[in-house]
């Protein structure tokens, strides 16, 4: 293949990565976040009357119990992607779909430290992570409000407040490891239960039945472990958010009164984490369940299109890069 070709396929390749990439974090990232986080408000009840339709006319007492009561059923922001997406550009401008970002890629870098020192000092990855993840959960909760909150000039300094921040999150952050991490591993031992027993052959119906039961059992522990824990976590990193900041979407940062600020200071850390498991509903449970679904499938779809728009490059472009690609896979 001639050197202009492998360039064509390598700058088509760079550009996906950052499609990809940025698919990945404004959908991964911010749009779940919000999702997370919003509080959806309660149903409006509108008092329509139906005996005079002039509303200047003057009102008699007698057409006072003649009103009728409409329903207004508010849907949640974060209900649809589009609804979402046109929301906070709508709000901080086309840029808001990567918000927050300076203080996700210093979260990655200081986890990726951490981490792998935890490593060297624990060779156990779960209790690397869940450690790295607990000493920078103040970042963590600087880069969800950078997410959640409404436009500003605060930089990295304002946002991130160690002392503080650690003092109130060491204890969700810890619950949530612990959610996920054994979650993971009664995934991994349902997924690898043949092998754990050494058994070589089973019968077909055992293999699907199996299967099904494992993947069964994954759904299982992501919408009722992984997915409140995660959005529990979230909403109390949320409920610390500074009070001159607004959350862009409708949020309880009392997490339905349990913290209000005469009582917050006498709750510890392992109370709130249970207070945001609480508020975490059906509703909220279904509506990000929706959500992830969707974040799936576009993810799905983008990698099915990458494939085939790289797969006709390597037909059009000379060199026969496709014949010489299944001559040494024969080979």
């Amino acid at each position: 293949m001639p050197g202009w070709a492998m360039a064509v396929m390598g700058v088509t390749a760079l550009f996906f990565m950052f499609v990809f990439m940025s698919l990945n974090y404004s959908l991964g990232h911010v749009i779940f976040t919000l999702a997370q986080v919003e509080t959806p408000l309660n149903d409006l009840t509108i008092h329509v009357s139906s005996a005079n339709d002039d509303p200047d006319a003057p009102v008699e007492k007698d057409n006072l119990l003649d009103v009728e009561e409409a329903v207004v059923k508010v849907k949640p922001i974060t209900s649809k992607i589009r609804t979402t997406m046109r929301h906070i550009t709508s709000v901080g401008g086309f840029a808001a779909r990567w918000r927050g970002l300076r203080l996700g890629l210093l979260y990655t870098f200081a986890f990726g430290i951490i981490s792998n020192v935890c490593m060297a000092i624990i060779p156990f990855p779960p209790l690397a992570s869940a450690l790295a993840a607990i000493v920078t959960v103040p970042i963590h909760c600087a880069w969800t409000h950078a997410t959640i909150a409404m436009p500003s000039n605060k930089g990295i300094r304002e946002r991130v407040a160690f002392k503080d921040t650690f003092k109130k999150l060491w204890a969700p952050a810890v619950m949530k490891a612990a959610a996920i991490d054994t979650s993971l591993f009664i995934m991994i031992v349902a997924f690898s239960l043949r092998n754990a027993f050494h058994i070589r052959s089973l019968p077909v119906w055992v293999e699907i039945t199996h299967g099904v039961l494992s993947v069964a059992l994954a759904i299982f522990l992501s919408l009722f472990v992984i997915v409140p824990a995660t959005a529990a976590f979230t909403r109390v990193e949320a409920s610390l958010l500074p009070d001159d900041d607004e959350v862009i979407v409708p949020f309880d940062r009392t997490l339905g009164g349990f913290l209000a600020p005469a009582i917050y200071g006498n709750n510890n850390g392992f109370q709130i984490m249970k207070a945001a498991l609480k508020s975490f509903d059906n509703e909220a449970r279904r509506r990000i369940a929706k959500t992830l679904v969707k974040i799936v499938l576009i993810f799905v779809a983008v990698m099915i299109f990458m494939v085939q728009i790289l797969a006709f490059e390597l037909w059009i472009l000379p060199g026969n890069a496709v014949e010489k690609i299944g001559h040494a896979y024969k080979s």
